[in-house]
């Protein structure tokens, strides 16, 4: 990419442009296969704006509606709440706050764990 997605996030932000003329701009520098990152991060933006955080969600496998429901219900309104399958977490869950914040109730985290003491 040619920009960072955050560049053009915060672009976006202070400018508020046309989103067609916008995109038109991404698509000329030529970062256009990175428009859902772009997106993201101008999300991301948004909810920072309006006092809410980043929240990614990460699951084994796929949860039962009624298990996300609770989850999504967690959080305010504001929160920018992304749900992902990451197998390789093998079961359990990780959820990140803000890219800062991280409770890591992985299978992985504790066979990790479990491993690196024993060395």
């Amino acid at each position: 990419m040619k920009y960072a997605p955050e560049t053009y996030a915060k672009a976006f932000w202070e400018v508020k442009p046309d989103p067609a003329r916008f995109l038109d701009i991404v698509k000329k520098n030529g970062d256009l296969g990175g428009v859902k990152k772009i997106i993201a991060a101008i999300a991301g933006r948004e909810a920072k704006a309006h006092g809410g955080h980043i929240v990614n969600v990460e699951f084994a496998r796929a949860m039962p509606a009624e298990v996300m429901e609770k989850i999504t219900k967690r959080f305010k309104a504001h929160d920018l709440v992304t749900v992902n399958i990451t197998p390789s977490l093998v079961a359990g869950v990780r959820i990140t706050i803000d890219n800062e914040k991280e409770l890591d109730a992985s299978l992985q985290r504790k066979l990790n764990k479990l491993w690196h003491t024993k060395s």
